[in-house]
């Protein structure tokens, strides 16, 4: 679904190994700049995005997803046969949904599947979203997440 030199992106060594590693759960500490938010939206979309199934980016507040995000997202899929709901900051592409969410809203991410989920700036997020409410929701569809976030001290993200 995407092709890195679409929009530019380098996958040097190091990221593409984090991208081919075959753990279900990846987490990347890094500094601003290094790329974070690529490489996460990278793994989402990596593959055939399949009917029925949800992509979900996962940012502290749906603002920041809406900034940060959807930008690229927008221009990533402008020019395929998809439904973009600007409002609901969703996209719709052959059956498959990919979406940007905000943690502040906790409870407006609760019961729904999902094949993939970003957790981006996890450190900033209520420790609980994790294991009350998104964890459980890949459980159900075997799913897999990308932890992404700068240094913040020894905080549930350390852990």
């Amino acid at each position: 679904m995407v092709d890195p030199g679409e929009m530019n992106w380098q996958l040097d060594h190091t990221r593409r190994e984090i991208l081919e590693h075959p753990a279900r759960h990846k987490v990347i500490c890094a500094g601003r700049r290094w790329g974070k938010t690529m490489l996460s939206i990278i793994w989402l979309l990596h593959g055939q995005l399949e009917p029925g199934k949800r992509y979900w980016f996962i940012s502290p507040t749906y603002r920041q997803s809406k900034t940060v995000c959807w930008p690229i997202l927008r221009r990533l899929f402008r020019d395929l046969p998809a439904k973009i709901n600007e409002s609901e900051l969703t996209i719709h592409i052959q059956g498959a949904e990919v979406a940007l969410k905000g943690s502040d809203n906790e409870h407006g991410l609760r019961g729904v599947g999902l094949e993939r989920c970003v957790m981006e700036e996890y450190a900033f997020m209520k420790p609980h979203i994790w294991g009350e409410i998104v964890r459980p929701m890949l459980a159900d569809t075997n799913g897999s997440a990308f932890f992404i976030g700068t240094p913040n001290g020894f905080s549930h993200f350390w852990d």
